[in-house]
């Protein structure tokens, strides 16, 4: 069923299928669950050994709607209330004017609108392009962030283009193109923190005055990515990893005010133990550094703390602090944590979790060093909710090591 795009999805499944252990027709039925293309509980995979080493496989699907319209109210702890507009169709056609389907390229537009940031997107991916399993990429954004900081506001206007290439049926490499405009305007300058003791210490002498941080910078960046995935689901994973290693250089020579080099590696595994509780791990490692020691602007820097990395620490509350002043983290150039997660099914669509967070935050690039560690330990629930595909996480943790106490206020 369904048009020529979704055959191709199909033999893409297959090979990626015949890649994994396991019996055969339970895991193409599952992959082919996870593209969402297909309506829930249609999938039906049948067959029988043929000769030579290969297998017959009788594929029967049925197409479900791949438009969707979302509106709706968020909060969360970091960001406070935020309204939401997208519009996603995976099965977009660019060259099908007035109907706009058929082509199977996934198109999005999402509108955020909250207290504090205000974005705007609108991306296109084609998955077959020149007719080569080579996705193409490329999204126009706008960005306006408070929630950073209490001290500076962040906007980012601009495009980027990418093209991503299968290497194997579980890796893949990427490469992107990124050209913005990125404003920094801080609140602080030589009128605050004046001291009267020390003719010229004020404001603008701390890590996070519009002297130190503020301004337009254009940064035009090349990335690349090596990914890799064995998960068996992309929304639940029960096991199997994942690794992504990139590598990205703002400036040099593809020209920009910005001038850095970023290293980073982030990986995951998960097993399936009794009960058909799970139990993960996760982590990255990441490093900045600026080409010919030039220095590191504000938005390139490294932070942690919030539900996303060390959930017992406020949002990006972990690393060097501007103490004298603000006495706001203002990011460290190296970045280091890990996550061990447990979480056992209470009822359908919920799950209970236990958890630890461990990592840091140093000052300098390439810094390995742990004599700084902040961790936490806490506990939640993930609840699978109609209106998203993705669980929604409840935590609640608290610090167990911290070296600024500022940080576990």
């Amino acid at each position: 069923a369904g048009g020529g795009f979704f055959h191709e999805h199909i033999h893409v499944a297959i090979a990626g299928a015949a890649g994994r252990s396991g019996d055969l027709h339970a895991v193409l039925g599952e992959i082919l669950e996870n593209l969402q293309y297909f309506t829930k509980d249609s999938v039906q995979v049948s067959g029988s050994p043929g000769g030579s080493g290969y297998r017959d496989v009788d594929v029967l699907v049925e197409e479900t709607t791949t438009g969707s319209v979302g509106v709706g109210v968020g909060f969360s702890s970091i960001d406070s209330i935020v309204g939401f507009l997208t519009l996603e169709q995976s099965n977009f056609d660019l060259f099908n004017p007035w109907n706009f389907t058929g082509g199977g390229q996934r198109f999005s537009m999402s509108l955020r609108a909250g207290a504090e940031r205000s974005e705007f997107s609108v991306s296109l991916v084609e998955p077959w392009f020149l007719d080569q399993q080579l996705a193409l990429g490329t999204e126009l954004f706008y960005k306006q962030s408070t929630y950073f900081s209490d001290f500076y506001e962040q906007t980012n206007v601009g495009a980027a283009v990418s093209l991503r290439k299968p290497l194997g049926p579980k890796s893949s490499i990427k490469g992107e193109y990124r050209l913005e405009n990125v404003n920094i305007d801080s609140d602080v300058n030589d009128q605050d923190y004046v001291n009267k003791n020390f003719a010229g210490d004020n404001g603008d002498n701390s890590a996070l005055s519009e002297e130190n941080i503020g301004g337009d910078f254009l940064r035009s960046a090349l990335a690349v990515n090596y990914l890799y995935s064995s998960l068996d689901s992309t929304l639940l994973p029960r096991q199997g990893h994942k690794i992504d290693v990139g590598l990205t250089m703002a400036g040099g020579v593809v020209g920009g005010d910005v001038d850095t080099i970023t290293l980073s590696a982030q990986g995951a595994k998960y097993w399936n133990l009794k009960w058909d509780s799970i139990l993960s791990v996760n982590g990255e490692l990441a490093f900045v550094d600026g080409i010919n020691g030039d220095d590191i602007p504000i938005f390139e820097r490294m932070f942690l703390g919030g539900g996303r990395t060390l959930r017992g620490f406020e949002f990006r509350d972990i690393g060097p602090r501007d103490s004298d002043y603000t006495n706001e983290v203002f990011g460290g150039n190296s970045l280091g944590y890990v996550t061990l997660e447990y979480t056992v099914p209470i009822i359908e669509n919920v799950r209970a979790a236990v958890f630890s967070d461990t990592g840091f935050v140093n000052e300098d690039s390439w810094d390995l060093g742990a004599d700084d560690i902040y961790s936490d330990v806490g506990f939640g629930i993930r609840l699978r909710l109609p209106i998203s595909p993705l669980p929604l996480a409840l935590d609640y943790a608290i610090p167990v090591s911290s070296p600024d106490q500022e940080a576990d206020k």
